[in-house]
Protein backbone atom coordinates (compact mmCIF):
# COMPACT_ATOMS: atom_id res chain seq x y z
CA UNK A 1 0.00 0.00 0.00
CA UNK A 2 0.87 3.16 -0.68
CA UNK A 3 0.80 6.24 1.40
CA UNK A 4 0.41 10.07 0.96
CA UNK A 5 0.20 13.25 2.07
CA UNK A 6 -3.31 14.75 1.61
CA UNK A 7 -1.03 17.43 -0.03
CA UNK A 8 0.58 15.11 -2.71
CA UNK A 9 -1.31 13.58 -6.02
CA UNK A 10 -0.40 10.31 -7.39
CA UNK A 11 0.99 10.97 -11.11
CA UNK A 12 1.36 7.39 -12.03
CA UNK A 13 2.11 3.41 -10.40
CA UNK A 14 4.62 1.21 -11.96
CA UNK A 15 6.13 -2.82 -10.43
CA UNK A 16 9.79 -4.00 -10.58
CA UNK A 17 9.45 -7.19 -9.39
CA UNK A 18 7.49 -7.32 -6.25
CA UNK A 19 8.18 -3.91 -5.90
CA UNK A 20 5.13 -1.08 -6.23
CA UNK A 21 6.21 2.22 -7.42
CA UNK A 22 4.65 5.37 -7.29
CA UNK A 23 5.17 8.76 -9.03
CA UNK A 24 4.00 11.58 -6.48
CA UNK A 25 3.42 15.10 -6.99
CA UNK A 26 2.08 17.57 -4.46
CA UNK A 27 -1.58 18.13 -5.12
CA UNK A 28 -1.07 22.26 -6.12
CA UNK A 29 0.35 21.38 -8.95
CA UNK A 30 -1.86 22.22 -12.11
CA UNK A 31 -0.83 23.26 -15.76
CA UNK A 32 -3.41 25.37 -17.15
CA UNK A 33 -7.08 24.19 -15.97
CA UNK A 34 -5.49 20.63 -15.80
CA UNK A 35 -4.51 19.08 -12.64
CA UNK A 36 -1.59 16.76 -12.26
CA UNK A 37 -3.47 13.74 -13.07
CA UNK A 38 -4.58 14.69 -16.03
CA UNK A 39 -1.35 15.92 -17.17
CA UNK A 40 0.84 12.67 -16.14
CA UNK A 41 -1.91 10.94 -18.11
CA UNK A 42 -1.11 12.51 -21.36
CA UNK A 43 2.54 12.28 -20.69
CA UNK A 44 1.79 8.48 -20.05
CA UNK A 45 -0.24 8.34 -22.94
CA UNK A 46 2.11 10.01 -25.47
CA UNK A 47 5.38 7.86 -23.70
CA UNK A 48 3.29 4.52 -24.54
CA UNK A 49 3.02 5.37 -28.03
CA UNK A 50 6.95 6.29 -28.42
CA UNK A 51 7.75 2.55 -26.75
CA UNK A 52 4.72 1.03 -29.07
CA UNK A 53 6.72 2.85 -31.99
CA UNK A 54 10.01 1.61 -30.79
CA UNK A 55 8.86 -1.87 -30.67
CA UNK A 56 7.61 -2.11 -34.35
CA UNK A 57 11.16 -0.30 -35.02
CA UNK A 58 13.17 -2.77 -33.50
CA UNK A 59 10.61 -5.75 -34.66
CA UNK A 60 11.70 -4.38 -38.20
CA UNK A 61 15.21 -4.29 -37.72
CA UNK A 62 14.97 -7.66 -36.51
CA UNK A 63 12.99 -9.22 -39.20
CA UNK A 64 16.00 -7.64 -41.39
CA UNK A 65 18.47 -8.97 -39.22
CA UNK A 66 16.98 -12.23 -38.84
CA UNK A 67 16.49 -12.30 -42.70
CA UNK A 68 20.69 -11.82 -43.17
CA UNK A 69 21.25 -14.32 -40.93
CA UNK A 70 18.64 -16.96 -42.41
CA UNK A 71 20.91 -15.89 -46.07
CA UNK A 72 24.02 -16.33 -44.27
CA UNK A 73 22.65 -19.63 -42.79
CA UNK A 74 21.38 -20.79 -46.51
CA UNK A 75 24.72 -20.07 -48.20
CA UNK A 76 26.64 -22.01 -45.22
CA UNK A 77 24.05 -24.65 -46.31
CA UNK A 78 25.19 -24.63 -49.83
CA UNK A 79 28.48 -24.94 -48.59
CA UNK A 80 28.54 -27.85 -46.75
CA UNK A 81 25.98 -29.94 -49.52
CA UNK A 82 28.97 -28.48 -52.20
CA UNK A 83 32.09 -30.38 -49.91
CA UNK A 84 29.86 -33.35 -49.16
CA UNK A 85 29.27 -33.34 -52.75
CA UNK A 86 33.09 -33.09 -53.31
CA UNK A 87 34.13 -35.82 -50.93
CA UNK A 88 31.35 -38.22 -52.48
CA UNK A 89 33.33 -37.26 -55.89
CA UNK A 90 36.21 -37.86 -54.45
CA UNK A 91 35.97 -41.21 -52.91
CA UNK A 92 34.56 -42.28 -56.33
CA UNK A 93 37.12 -41.23 -57.82
CA UNK A 94 39.66 -43.29 -55.70
CA UNK A 95 37.66 -46.33 -55.34
CA UNK A 96 37.75 -46.38 -59.04
CA UNK A 97 41.51 -45.60 -59.75
CA UNK A 98 42.06 -48.68 -56.71
CA UNK A 99 39.65 -51.13 -58.55
CA UNK A 100 41.12 -50.08 -61.84
CA UNK A 101 44.43 -51.45 -60.25
CA UNK A 102 42.62 -55.01 -58.94
CA UNK A 103 42.44 -56.67 -62.35
CA UNK A 104 39.40 -58.97 -62.20
CA UNK A 105 38.86 -58.29 -58.18
CA UNK A 106 40.23 -62.35 -57.48
CA UNK A 107 43.46 -61.71 -55.49
CA UNK A 108 42.57 -58.35 -53.91
CA UNK A 109 38.71 -57.02 -54.11
CA UNK A 110 37.14 -54.42 -55.61
CA UNK A 111 36.53 -51.53 -53.79
CA UNK A 112 32.82 -50.27 -53.27
CA UNK A 113 32.21 -47.31 -55.41
CA UNK A 114 29.80 -45.03 -53.77
CA UNK A 115 26.51 -44.10 -55.89
CA UNK A 116 26.38 -40.59 -57.03
CA UNK A 117 24.15 -39.78 -54.02
CA UNK A 118 26.94 -41.03 -51.32
CA UNK A 119 24.79 -44.12 -51.36
CA UNK A 120 26.63 -47.11 -50.65
CA UNK A 121 25.22 -49.58 -52.96
CA UNK A 122 25.59 -52.43 -50.72
CA UNK A 123 22.98 -51.14 -48.20
CA UNK A 124 20.46 -52.46 -50.56
CA UNK A 125 22.50 -54.43 -53.24
CA UNK A 126 24.79 -57.59 -53.43
CA UNK A 127 28.15 -55.73 -52.77
CA UNK A 128 30.70 -55.97 -56.30
CA UNK A 129 33.90 -57.55 -55.03
CA UNK A 130 35.22 -59.02 -58.58
CA UNK A 131 34.42 -59.57 -61.97
CA UNK A 132 32.35 -62.77 -61.40
CA UNK A 133 29.89 -61.13 -59.02
CA UNK A 134 29.64 -58.62 -62.03
CA UNK A 135 28.67 -60.95 -64.56
CA UNK A 136 26.23 -62.93 -61.83
CA UNK A 137 24.26 -59.61 -62.17
CA UNK A 138 20.59 -59.51 -63.02
CA UNK A 139 19.18 -56.87 -65.41
CA UNK A 140 17.23 -55.61 -62.33
CA UNK A 141 20.44 -55.49 -60.30
CA UNK A 142 22.51 -54.20 -63.21
CA UNK A 143 19.81 -51.44 -63.87
CA UNK A 144 19.76 -50.39 -59.76
CA UNK A 145 23.38 -50.02 -60.20
CA UNK A 146 23.94 -48.19 -63.44
CA UNK A 147 20.65 -45.87 -61.81
CA UNK A 148 22.78 -45.38 -58.65
CA UNK A 149 25.80 -44.06 -60.32
CA UNK A 150 23.62 -41.60 -62.54
CA UNK A 151 23.42 -43.48 -65.93
CA UNK A 152 20.07 -42.54 -67.01
CA UNK A 153 17.20 -45.29 -67.97
CA UNK A 154 17.54 -44.42 -72.00
CA UNK A 155 21.57 -45.23 -72.15
CA UNK A 156 21.56 -48.67 -70.44
CA UNK A 157 22.37 -51.25 -72.73
CA UNK A 158 19.44 -53.41 -74.54
CA UNK A 159 21.55 -56.38 -73.26
CA UNK A 160 22.43 -58.01 -69.82
CA UNK A 161 26.14 -58.90 -70.79
CA UNK A 162 26.06 -54.91 -71.93
CA UNK A 163 24.73 -53.70 -68.43
CA UNK A 164 27.07 -55.80 -67.04
CA UNK A 165 29.72 -54.18 -69.09
CA UNK A 166 28.75 -50.46 -68.32
CA UNK A 167 28.15 -51.35 -64.04
CA UNK A 168 32.19 -53.22 -64.50
CA UNK A 169 33.27 -49.56 -65.67
CA UNK A 170 31.10 -47.20 -63.29
CA UNK A 171 32.90 -49.12 -60.56
CA UNK A 172 36.47 -48.78 -62.06
CA UNK A 173 37.32 -52.24 -63.95
CA UNK A 174 40.19 -51.40 -66.21
CA UNK A 175 39.55 -51.55 -69.80
CA UNK A 176 41.86 -54.56 -70.87
CA UNK A 177 40.03 -56.58 -68.45
CA UNK A 178 36.80 -55.79 -69.52
CA UNK A 179 37.82 -56.38 -73.33
CA UNK A 180 39.43 -59.88 -71.96
CA UNK A 181 35.93 -60.74 -70.73
CA UNK A 182 33.45 -58.74 -73.15
CA UNK A 183 35.52 -58.64 -76.07
CA UNK A 184 34.69 -55.77 -77.81
CA UNK A 185 34.58 -52.71 -75.23
CA UNK A 186 32.44 -50.57 -76.83
CA UNK A 187 30.72 -49.02 -73.78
Amino acid sequence: MIRIAPSQTILGRFMTGARLYAIIAPSSFRKGNQCIEDVGSSVLRQNLIEIKDSIVDLKQDLKQEMWGVKQEMQGVAQELRDLRQESVDLRRLISKFINGTRAEGSTLPYEEVPFTDGAMPSKSLRRLTTLQTITALSSAHADSYLDGHGIEQANHSATLAGKQQQVAKQIGVASDVLRHRFGNYDV
